[in-house]
C-alpha cells in the first residue's frame, strides 16, 4: 500500500488579496443600503443572517402571552409529603426534597413593557422555595468577586460577586431552565454550553454595588448572546433595578426606563434586532443597591449557538467531534465538555471546573485544565 501523501494549495497573495477586497466591497456597499433602508448603522458582524431562534413580536404597550410550562413550581415539602427523589449531588450534597405545588401546568403572562428594546416581564416566574434554592446553592458553592466578559478580569464598573452554576447539581434549578425553555420556545435540549446557552449565573450586589452600563452582545463574531434572561431572587429596599438609559419606548424618543427587582418576577430582552443587527438600545445596567442586597441570576442564550463552529439539534459542534467518545466530554452540561472554550477564559468558572472534576462522582482524576 503506498503512502498517502499531504497536498496543500495555498492561495497565491494577488488573489487572497482580490478575494479580500470583493468581500470589503460587498461590506461597504450593504453597510450604505442598510442604513439608508433603516436609518440606523449596521453595528454587528458581517456577514450576519437573521436570528434562527423565536423572537417574541412587539406591537403595543402592554402586549401580553399567557403561557403554560409542565414545568410548575417547586415548593418546600411538608413533613408528611411524598418527597420527589433527588439524586445526590457529588460536589455539594443537596439532600432536601422539592415538592411541586399540584400536578397542573404552572400558567403565567408574559408582558412587553418596551418596543425598543424588546422588554418582557413575568410575574410569579419561580416559587419563593426555588428563589430560597438558588440563593442557597450561590453560597454553597462560593460567590466571588464579578468580572467583565471573556477576559475575566475584576473592573471597577462591577461590583458585584457572581458564581456559575450547573443545572444538573441541582433538581430545582433545572425545573427552572426547563420552564424558562418554555417561556422563550427554544428547546430545553439547547439551554446547555454545548449549543445555545451559558451556564446559569448567579449574582449578588451588597449595599451601593452595581453594574454599570454595558451591552450583552458580541459583534467580532456573527454567532453572539441573543436575549438576555433576568430572575430576581428577593425584594430590593431600595435601588436595584435594572436600568435602560437609551430606550426609545413607544416613540417617546430617547429616555431613561428601569425595572424593579420584584421577588420571584422574571423579565427578558432581546440584544438583537429581528433583522440580526445588534441592538444598541439594550445598553443597560444593574443600578446602584441604595439599601439592602440583591441576589438575582443571568441566562445568555445565544443565536444561533454558543461556539463559534457548530451544529444545532442534536448534531456535534465540529470541535467536539474527534472527543465525542471521551467520557468526560459525553455530557454538555459539565465543564468537561465546554473547557476549551468558556473555562480557559473565565478564572472563576475554571476553579469551579476543577472543583467539579476532583470531586466528580466517578473520582476520576482529569488532571489539570
Amino acid at each position: 500500500m503506498s503512502a498517502i501523501e499531504n497536498k496543500y494549495t495555498l492561495l497565491k497573495p494577488e488573489l487572497r488579496e482580490r478575494i479580500d477586497d470583493e468581500h470589503e466591497r460587498k461590506r461597504s456597499q450593504f453597510l450604505r443600503d442598510y442604513y439608508e433602508n433603516t436609518g440606523r448603522p449596521w453595528i454587528h458582524f458581517y456577514p450576519r443572517d437573521k436570528p434562527m431562534h423565536y423572537m417574541y413580536p412587539a406591537d403595543f404597550e402592554g402586549q401580553t402571552w399567557t403561557i403554560e410550562s409542565q414545568w410548575n413550581h417547586y415548593e418546600k415539602c411538608p413533613a408528611d409529603a411524598k418527597v420527589e427523589e433527588q439524586p445526590e449531588d457529588p460536589l455539594h450534597g443537596f439532600n432536601e426534597g422539592h415538592c411541586r405545588v399540584n400536578n397542573e401546568p404552572h400558567e403565567f403572562d408574559i408582558t412587553l413593557l418596551c418596543d425598543s428594546p424588546r422588554i418582557y416581564q413575568i410575574f410569579n416566574f419561580i416559587s419563593d422555595h426555588e428563589c430560597e434554592e438558588l440563593i442557597k446553592t450561590g453560597h454553597k458553592t462560593g460567590f466571588k468577586r464579578s468580572t467583565v466578559a471573556d477576559s475575566a478580569d475584576v473592573d471597577p464598573t462591577r461590583t458585584s460577586e457572581t458564581v456559575w452554576v450547573e443545572r444538573h447539581l441541582n433538581k430545582a434549578i433545572d425545573n427552572i431552565l426547563k420552564r424558562v425553555s418554555d417561556t422563550i420556545h427554544i428547546d430545553d435540549s439547547l439551554l446547555n454550553m454545548s449549543n445555545a446557552a451559558e451556564t446559569l449565573q448567579l449574582v449578588k450586589y451588597e449595599n451601593n454595588q452595581y453594574y454599570n452600563y454595558h451591552v450583552d452582545y458580541e459583534t467580532y463574531r456573527a454567532n453572539s448572546r441573543y436575549i438576555t434572561f433576568l430572575m430576581y431572587l428577593n425584594d430590593v429596599e431600595a435601588g436595584g433595578q435594572t436600568g435602560f438609559r437609551n430606550a426609545h419606548c413607544w416613540d417617546k424618543g430617547k429616555h431613561h426606563f428601569a425595572v424593579d427587582p420584584i421577588k420571584g418576577s422574571a423579565v427578558f430582552f432581546y440584544d438583537l434586532l429581528p433583522d440580526g443587527n445588534a441592538d444598541d438600545r439594550s445598553l443597560h445596567s444593574g443600578m446602584h443597591i441604595k439599601k439592602g442586597h440583591k441576589y438575582m441570576t443571568n441566562l445568555w442564550i445565544y443565536d444561533k449557538c454558543f461556539y463559534q463552529d457548530c451544529i444545532l439539534h442534536g448534531e456535534t459542534p465540529r470541535e467536539e467531534q474527534s472527543e465525542a467518545t471521551d467520557p468526560k466530554k459525553r455530557d454538555p452540561n459539565t465543564c468537561e465538555a465546554v473547557h476549551t472554550s468558556r473555562c480557559d477564559k473565565m478564572q472563576d468558572y475554571l476553579q469551579e471546573c476543577k472543583e467539579i472534576r476532583q470531586a466528580g462522582p466517578d473520582n476520576t482524576d482529569y488532571g489539570e485544565l
